[in-house]
């Protein structure tokens, strides 16, 4: 049977930034015709200091300034609407539960969580038998699969012991309305059991899935890990807060569960507890593997980094070691200094007979909307042309994403999605057809990490954790840390060709 069907969470989510919440009087500056209150980080200024000083809540931060999820840099600019519009989605109802045709498992009536009414702690669900799908979740046409996931069950092996995966994250099933976090990790959930019903077949060892709600509370965490299912879990799904990380492995490390940080992108426990796994590539690493794939793919250009010497430069740092490596490898490069608009006066400099690659040395909006008139000019009359930059434009749509389809842009990113990809388009149907309502699109997607992260599972719980699992957003090869845990080193690159497609690679 299909296990979320059990369960149905009604979902009520409000994200709204009020510039009444500030605390301190911004300047603000008009971009594109919108004003924005602005603010530029300090060094050694946090999210947690930001939202203090500035009276507003993570959540309204980030939906903000998405790129502020995958972490701050000193000098970086924030930019807050003086005229936003809330945003508000209305409360949803899950499909009703469909009856088993078999009598559940391992599964106790007090245990069971409500079928209509949100619930506060959803534990002991069904093993995931790897014998048959139940009959009626079989859907070959819509069912999801992993990309390149290995068979995992060999004929004739007898099954191995229960498998536990304990997913422990801030739900807040008791908040009337949930914060667009909670909605996250909800949706995070609701992918995990999609892919562990969907694959369940392929697995050699039964798997069973405990979920618990760690309200964002110290005492509720403390609670949970005390107990004695945690202990003797195989694999943790731990909380985004660091503390709450360090609390969760000081305990796994004498015990046989491998704890997995999917959220807290910048906290680096895992390289004193052996227990814990980093499942994003940190930012030295990613930085180096990027120009080692640049430098690889772009050998035979003369690399331009364009500079705007009137703004901040957040990338500074990535085409600092960027000249660094180019200067090693005899690749040919220049920095172009600018200010306002890049014009074509600019570049008239550039000989026409070579090919070239633009880089800026800022991700910002305000930074793309000076060059791209600029270089789509250019690449007129130098077909060949093409620009590359940074995680925070994956978030891009509409006319400033065609233009990067022009130049034939390329980025890199921890994670990458096609949506036109059957696997994309199969997990979008049976999310439809299970939970009756149709998936968001966020960038980073949840569901689709949840997904990721469970098809992982099935492949490392035969075949240890630093097995290679390529997904539909999220991929993982982990790497051991000497003395540490192990660091996730997947790293990916995206193009967005001329002719609209979307080109995913997995370096």
């Amino acid at each position: 049977m299909n296990i979320l069907r059990k369960a149905a969470l009604s979902i009520a989510a409000f994200a709204a930034l009020s510039v009444s919440a500030f605390t301190l009087d911004l300047p603000i500056e008009t971009i594109n015709g919108k004003d924005y209150y602005v603010y530029r980080v300090a060094p050694k200024e946090t999210v947690y200091s930001i939202t203090r000083k500035l009276g507003i809540t993570r959540d309204e931060l980030i939906a903000a300034n998405p790129a502020v999820a995958d972490g701050l840099r000193a000098g970086e600019t924030l930019l807050f609407p003086t005229d936003p519009a809330p945003v508000k989605t209305e409360k949803v109802k899950e499909a009703e539960p469909v009856k088993p045709t078999e009598p559940a498992k391992k599964i106790e009536p007090t245990e069971q969580a409500n079928p209509v009414e949100p619930v506060k702690q959803i534990e002991q669900t069904e093993p995931i038998q790897p014998d048959k799908q139940p009959e009626e979740t079989k859907q070959p046409d819509m069912q999801p699969k992993a990309p390149e996931l290995s068979e995992l069950a060999d004929a004739g092996e007898e099954p191995a012991d229960t498998i536990s995966v304990a997913v422990i994250l801030p739900f807040m099933l008791e908040s009337e309305n949930l914060s667009k976090s909670a909605e996250n990790f909800t949706n995070f959930y609701r992918g995990f059991i999609l892919a562990a019903d969907s694959l369940s077949a392929r697995a050699k060892t039964p798997v069973l899935i405990s979920a618990y709600d760690s309200e964002g509370s110290a005492e509720k965490l403390a609670d949970l890990v005390s107990r004695p299912e945690i202990h003797n879990a195989a694999f943790i799904i731990a909380p985004e807060d660091p503390v709450a990380i360090a609390n969760i492995v000081a305990v796994t490390d004498s015990t046989d569960a491998m704890v997995l940080n999917l959220f807290a992108v910048k906290d680096d426990c895992y390289r004193t507890h052996e227990s814990l796994l980093q499942g994003n590539i940190c930012h030295d690493a990613m930085y180096s593997k990027a120009i080692d794939a640049f430098c690889k793919t772009y050998k035979n250009k003369n690399v331009i980094i364009l500079n705007a010497t009137d703004i901040p430069s957040e990338k500074n740092e990535f085409t600092t070691m960027l000249s660094e490596r180019l200067l090693t490898a005899g690749i040919p490069f220049e920095k172009i200094d600018f200010s306002g608009k890049l014009t074509d006066q600019n570049l008239t400099e550039l000989p026409a007979d070579k090919d070239y690659v633009f880089i800026p040395t800022s991700h910002s909006r305000e930074t793309l909307m000076r060059i791209l008139p600029a270089l789509e000019s250019f690449k007129a009359s130098n077909s060949s042309a093409s620009l590359f930059g940074y995680p925070e434009w994956i978030i891009l749509q509409g006319n400033i994403k065609d233009k990067l389809n022009r130049l034939n842009t390329t980025i890199y990113s921890r994670f990458a999605s096609d949506p036109a990809s059957a696997d994309y388009k199969n997990i979008i149907a049976s999310y439809k057809n299970i939970y009756g309502t149709p998936m968001d699109y966020s960038i980073p997607n949840q569901t689709l990490l949840g997904f990721d992260t469970a098809a992982w599972i099935l492949c490392a719980a035969n075949a240890g954790v630093e097995e290679s699992y390529k997904g539909i957003q999220n991929s993982f090869k982990f790497k051991e840390i000497e003395n540490g845990g192990f660091e996730n080193t997947s790293l990916y690159f995206i193009t967005y060709a001329p002719d609209g497609s979307i080109v995913v690679t997995l370096l």
